[in-house]
C-alpha cells in the first residue's frame, strides 16, 4: 500500500518524511526491544520484525500529507507548498520586476551601494 501512495505522492519531502520516520521508528523499536519494554514472538532478525519499516515510513508520509496541513490550518499559520496535501494551481503568473533604478532615498537603494 505504501508503494501506491508513493506513486501518488512523490515529492522529495514525501520521501524525506517517510525515510526519517522509518529510521527513527526502527531505532525506537530497537531501543524498546533491547531494554525489555516489548518483545516480538519468534526470532526476528535483529530482534525487530522488518514489517515495522514500512509501517513507520507510512506514518511519516501520513504525517506530512494529512496531519501537518490540518495543524497549520488550525493554528492560522501560513500554508507553505511543502506542507499542503493539494498545492494551489499555478497559472504562470509571475511578479513583475520593478521598472527603473531605485530611488536614492529608499533603504534598499542604500543597501545596494
Amino acid at each position: 500500500m505504501l508503494v501506491v501512495f508513493f506513486a501518488m505522492y512523490h515529492e522529495p519531502m514525501d520521501f524525506a518524511y517517510a525515510g526519517y520516520m522509518a529510521v527513527v521508528g526502527e531505532l525506537v523499536e530497537h531501543v524498546g526491544e533491547a531494554t525489555g519494554q516489548c518483545h516480538y514472538p519468534g526470532q526476528p532478525w535483529g530482534g525487530v520484525p522488518l514489517w515495522l519499516l514500512p509501517l513507520w515510513a507510512g506514518i511519516g508520509l501520513f504525517t506530512r500529507r494529512l496531519v501537518l496541513p490540518l495543524v497549520s490550518n488550525r493554528t492560522g499559520a501560513k500554508r507553505h507548498d511543502d506542507y499542503t496535501a493539494f498545492p494551489p494551481r499555478r497559472y504562470g503568473c509571475r511578479r513583475r520586476a520593478p521598472s527603473g533604478p531605485p530611488s536614492t532615498g529608499s533603504i534598499e537603494s542604500q543597501r545596494l551601494r
